[in-house]
């Protein structure tokens, strides 16, 4: 039987949020949330960046697989992370 009066220890996020759960927990307070809302505004914005710099003569095919990759290997070390520890 359940008791209400005790917190379950075994409480995970599911796998999608365990990449943000583990930069909050290794990264200090105000920088972690500060980094969440940057990379908020960045993946809002950068089709607008994109477009940008594009219309202006960079080569962005490349600028965009690096940063995609890097944006997987970020999320799948985070991820791969939480869940073996």
């Amino acid at each position: 039987m359940a008791n209400p009066l005790e917190v379950a220890s075994n409480v995970a996020p599911p796998w999608y949020f365990s990449a943000v759960y583990k930069w909050i927990t290794i990264a200090p307070r105000q920088p972690a949330l500060f980094g969440i809302l940057l990379f908020c505004v960045v993946f809002v914005s950068y089709p607008y960046i994109d477009r940008f710099l594009t219309e202006r003569g960079f080569d962005m095919g490349r600028v965009n697989i690096v940063i995609g990759s890097a944006a997987v290997l970020i999320f799948a070390i985070l991820t791969l992370w939480n869940v073996v520890i």
